[in-house]
């Protein structure tokens, strides 16, 4: 009647029960989760063709729409800014070239002025040409004589030649006496007293010429100032270890300052090696300005400069020194060159022709 149970069985029982829910719940869990990795993979391979077929293998309408839009404002705005700075730098050669255009038409004007001038006189020649004769042999002679006046004059005045304005006006005045006309008298009495004019002109200096003496001068004084005695340094002498310091003293002076009674007064004074060098220079010196005053025509300057570099010659070399006179005489002989020259009045023949020529008009 009575039951028997057994509680370590029904336990048993229990527990296997147990174990079995708990294997079939973890092999569920786990076949879920790889399910859902791979929905996963699909739908990311998905969405990445996707994405590949819209981006890179047909873009969609509104996107090519877009740039195409985009594409179109910036050629619009490329436009707009060269049309301006079209206009800009249009606007600017306009102002700039305004002025210039003015003064060419203005320019144009005058010489079309000009030309008509010309050919009015032309037109005029041409009408008197018939009833003209042929020109007076006279009359170019006189022509002629007026030119070579006024070269002459160009001569003598802007480029200082007198020689050549004296040999113009010896070829005027032959043809004034070829042509033999009383009334000319006064034009060769003008042209007489112009050239005795230019006959006192002193001949001018060769510019050239004296720069390149002076020029050819300069190692000759290198050769005088080697040839010049040389202050040799004076020795101390030795003084005897035994003696006073007084005695030191005065032998020490006795080498530094020497008091020699000299009978010539011709004798010049030896200079150091340093003194012979500034000698050099200074005479150096000297001859480059007498070069630049024979170049600007500056007499002064020229005769100041050589009268200095004979001075110190004489002064600081000795008379026997080599090459010293002949140094000196050709010194003497540039010294004497006249860059300057007063130039007579040779225009009063070219007014009395003149005169001449507009009283038988």
């Amino acid at each position: 009647m009575s039951e028997d149970t057994n509680p370590a069985a029904d336990e048993g029982g229990e527990t296997s029960d147990r174990g079995e829910q708990d294997s079939v719940r973890q092999g569920g869990g786990s076949g879920k989760a790889w399910l859902a990795l791979l929905v996963a993979l699909a739908a990311l391979g998905g969405s990445g063709w996707l994405y590949y077929r819209l981006v890179y293998l047909a873009p969609g309408d509104d996107t090519q729409a877009k740039i195409d839009a985009y594409a179109e404002t910036v050629n619009t705005q490329i436009l707009n800014v060269r049309g301006a700075l079209e206009a800009r730098f249009t606007d600017a050669i306009g102002k700039a070239t305004g002025p210039l255009n003015e003064r060419v038409e203005v320019q144009e004007k005058q010489l079309e002025q000009r030309l008509g001038a010309v050919e009015a006189a032309m037109a005029d020649l041409v009408a008197k040409a018939p009833n003209a004769g042929p020109p007076d042999p006279e009359k170019w002679k006189l022509a002629e004589v007026g030119f070579l006046l006024r070269i002459a004059n160009h001569r003598l005045l802007i480029e200082g030649k007198a020689a050549e304005a004296r040999a113009l006006l010896e070829n005027a005045d032959g043809l004034l006496a070829e042509i033999d006309d009383f009334r000319l008298h006064a034009v060769r009495e003008e042209i007489a007293d112009e050239l005795v004019a230019l006959g006192q002109v002193p001949r001018a200096a060769d510019t050239e010429g004296l720069y390149l003496s002076l020029e050819a001068m300069k190692p000759a004084v290198a050769r005088l100032i080697a040839a010049s005695p040389v202050l040799a340094p004076s020795s101390v002498p030795a003084t005897d270890p035994g003696a006073s310091v007084w005695q030191m003293i005065l032998d020490r002076f006795a080498a530094i300052v020497r008091v020699r009674r000299v009978e010539r007064p011709d004798l010049k004074p030896m200079l150091s090696p340093d003194e012979r060098r500034y000698v050099e220079f200074n005479l150096h010196l000297g001859l480059e300005q007498a070069q630049l005053g024979a170049l600007r025509g500056e007499q002064a300057v020229f005769d100041t400069a050589i009268a200095n570099v004979r001075k110190s010659l004489v002064d600081l070399l000795p008379a026997e020194t080599t090459g010293l006179s002949e140094f000196l005489l050709q010194l003497d002989g540039i010294a004497g060159a006249q860059l300057q020259q007063e130039l007579p009045d040779i225009s009063g023949s070219l007014r009395a022709l003149r005169n001449v020529l507009r009283e038988s008009a």
